[in-house]
């Protein structure tokens, strides 16, 4: 099965629409280019072999599973695969069910249960790939959220860092990649 990744123009068709969380979409496209261009480079054997996590109705791979939670689900025509909160552990998945995770700026909201989260990505896939701030400062949000430092992620997958980690813009944080081998065993 062919696997299709987001490209500029489809991005820009998709969200040019859109407002609120879209309002930066042109710097946005970035981390959604250099994400889709990581995946690519994973080499999944067809889209469901992805699961992509608040997507806000723009996957990078064409046909990806999703998850998220009714409350930020609003997309018509489009429905997630597993309509979860992933803060409830565990994830309805199974063991390196993926084999790759995608999360692009969805983790700082995920908190207080960023780090059960996050082994439980690990324990869904086989690669991750997660954009993340390292500071979060939104006020009416600071019950829900927080910003992730690359140390906590790798404390978090037992002392093993990310095996790519690529600083962005400032207010978007960090990408970070861990591939297989960075993952194996955990």
């Amino acid at each position: 099965m062919t696997v299709r990744y987001l490209d500029q123009a489809s991005y820009k068709s998709v969200t040019a629409a859109r407002s609120g969380h879209w309002k930066n979409a042109s710097t946005r496209w970035e981390y959604h280019r250099a994400a889709a261009d990581i995946v690519r480079m994973t080499r999944p054997a067809s889209p469901r072999d992805v699961l992509e996590m608040g997507t806000m109705g723009v996957s990078i791979v064409e046909g990806s599973d999703t998850i998220d939670y009714a409350e930020k689900w609003k997309y018509p025509g489009q429905a997630p695969t597993y309509l979860h909160d992933a803060r409830e552990i565990p994830w309805p998945i199974g063991n390196k069910r993926y084999h790759v995770f995608v999360a692009l700026r969805v983790f700082q909201h995920l908190w207080p249960r960023q780090r059960e989260c996050f082994l439980e990505a690990r324990r869904i896939a086989r690669h991750i790939v997660m954009v993340a701030p390292e500071k979060y400062e939104v006020d009416e949000l600071r019950d829900t959220s927080a910003g992730i430092t690359e140390a906590q992620l790798t404390e978090w997958n037992d002392g093993v860092p990310p095996t790519l980690s690529v600083q962005l813009p400032d207010w978007i944080g960090r990408l970070h990649y861990w591939n297989e081998d960075a993952l194996r065993g955990r």
